[in-house]
């Protein structure tokens, strides 16, 4: 075999001429004082009110009982989307019940002098709100409208015709207010079921028991 290159190869005993690095020490480990933890288990403090809930030694008495300030309902997934839905409608309802000011200047656009009107080149505009009607009237005949299109005595076109003319930023909102009211009355009738597998009502009956106490303690909630 070749031997190696006299400039490149190094000797066998070179590896022992280098010196080797010494191993650095070990840093000592700080001692760790138990002064940081807290010497005594902390006791709960009244800050304001009477201390009834601390027994003769300052703890807490669990099982203490006290005027309740709140209750607890506990609910599942049909009835936390009841109350989601419902106030989802209820907020839209409220939207456009304060929409008196976008109305009224509704009202004065839709009358403006149009001589195309004047003439016949449009066709009729939209006659639900009158110039004379005053804006505390807006709301009350929304109302109607609402119960004509829910109980089938205003179509679908008009109903919605009527939102769009004088409800324009919001008016929308309420055109699924019928899928919105069938949601609420099929989860409604969930939470009256007679069905012994449906838990709902029984979550509704521990509420209504609870809120004929006047006093509970923390270990029953």
């Amino acid at each position: 075999a070749a031997s190696g290159s006299k400039e490149t190869t190094p000797d066998v005993t070179s590896a022992n001429e280098e010196e080797m690095a010494d191993a650095p020490e070990e840093a000592a480990v700080p001692e760790v004082s138990n002064e940081r933890w807290m010497p005594t288990v902390p006791k709960p403090v009244v800050v304001g009110g009477d201390n009834a809930l601390l027994d003769e030694g300052g703890e807490l008495k669990a099982d203490g009982f006290f005027t309740r300030p709140w209750y607890n309902f506990f609910c599942n997934q049909t009835i936390y989307v009841f109350f989601n839905i419902f106030q989802t409608l209820y907020n839209r309802l409220l939207d456009i019940q304060q929409s008196q000011e976008l109305v009224a200047q509704a009202v004065e656009r839709l009358n403006r002098p149009k001589p195309a009107r004047d003439i016949g080149f449009t066709e009729n505009h939209m006659t639900f709100f009158e110039p004379t009607d005053h804006p505390e009237t807006y709301w009350p005949k929304t109302v109607e409208l609402l119960e004509e299109y829910i109980t089938g005595d205003v179509d679908e076109n008009r109903y919605q015709d009527v939102l769009r003319h004088y409800y324009l930023q919001n008016g929308w909102k309420l055109y699924t207010i019928q899928d919105l009211l069938k949601t609420l009355c099929r989860l409604a009738l969930t939470c009256s079921s007679t069905d012994a597998k449906e838990k709902t009502p029984d979550l509704i009956h521990q509420y209504l028991t609870s809120r004929e106490k006047e006093e509970t303690s923390y270990q029953t909630e």
